[in-house]
């Protein structure tokens, strides 16, 4: 997987999890990923044509 951005608030705790959907980005669908800490902060996200 390819992540395009990244913010971090802080470090990132040692419990993280995938969200996963699927949207319609400039005409096309599309996953969208982002990687969520325990405390809810979104670590990372990306998104890509092919699950």
């Amino acid at each position: 997987m390819m992540f395009i951005g990244r913010h971090f608030t802080s470090a990132v705790g040692s419990k993280w999890h995938m969200d996963e959907t699927y949207i319609k980005l400039r005409g096309q669908w599309m996953y969208l990923y982002r990687a969520i800490d325990s405390t809810g902060d979104t670590v990372g996200f990306g998104n890509h044509e092919y699950r």
